[in-house]
């Protein structure tokens, strides 16, 4: 069973920050040469990428921006619909295009300077279905366990990430929030459950379900096998030493949110 905890959920948070700089891994031996790198998140609703160039190791104060770069959504290696900058380095589709479950996506980038760059290929996700969610009381310690059970339509290639915020109805300032991992009850028929503990002095909340493509996961899970440790939101390194870019670094992954609200 996948379990997917909340330290990871921060790190993928983290990733999404825009116009990150990038430390070549496996550069040429002789001249450091730079690359696209690519930061590509493929959704229904949300389909973005970062797009910059990454920085030899000896000159980490250069610029990591591409000017004017053609940015190009491929549909079943056919070019699709261009994407277009909206701040420095962060690139969007326009909100009229519409995606198609089951067709295999690519980000083609092509830079004057440095080439073109190709990402893997992704396919949508499929967001979960919640069917119950019920929460058990421990008058004593005034906490208690709240249940979150889903249908993973796609369970060995899907991660989970499970966000929860509590509020209480009459006290505006009064919020919660907490996230935990999935257990492996149910995994034959594709049934996840999420627990956590939590106040019982809330009224309702709000539950997100975050779907995340193994290619995704594997990049962020990449960084720990290598000790990069996150620290603080504000780094400005990321190493690519998992990487699906032809001519680039970087990836395209997938995610879907799901929100639920919970009234007691």
């Amino acid at each position: 069973m996948k379990m997917l905890f909340y330290a990871l959920t921060v790190a993928l948070s983290i990733l999404l920050t825009a116009c990150e700089r990038v430390v070549e891994v496996d550069f040429d031996e002789l001249n450091l040469k730079q690359k696209i790198a690519i930061q590509g998140y493929l959704s229904k609703d949300n389909t973005r990428a970062y797009i910059f160039k990454s920085l030899p190791l000896d000159n980490m104060k250069a610029s990591n921006y591409l000017q004017s770069p053609k940015v190009w959504l491929y549909k079943n290696n056919m070019p699709y619909a261009p994407f277009y900058e909206t701040d420095s380095c962060m690139y969007k589709l326009n909100d009229s295009i519409i995606l198609s479950d089951n067709a295999d996506y690519n980000i083609v980038v092509e830079d004057n300077e440095l080439g073109k760059a190709v990402s893997n290929a992704q396919q949508l996700l499929q967001k979960v279905t919640i069917d119950t969610m019920y929460f058990t009381y421990d008058t004593i310690q005034w906490t208690g366990l709240l249940y979150v059970e889903f249908f993973d339509y796609n369970p060995d290639y899907n991660w989970h990430s499970i966000s929860v915020k509590g509020y209480r109805k009459n006290d505006p300032s009064f919020e919660m929030s907490t996230g935990g991992s999935i257990d492996d009850r149910g995994y034959s028929t594709n049934k996840r459950i999420y627990c956590d503990s939590f106040l019982s002095r809330f009224d309702s909340a709000i539950v997100t379900v975050t779907t995340i493509s193994d290619v995704l996961i594997d990049f962020i899970i990449s960084h720990d096998d290598h000790s990069v440790t996150f620290g603080s939101y504000d780094y400005e390194t990321i190493f690519p030493v998992k990487n699906y870019i032809t001519n680039g670094y970087g990836f395209l992954g997938a995610q879907e949110k799901s929100t639920y609200i919970y009234n007691k």
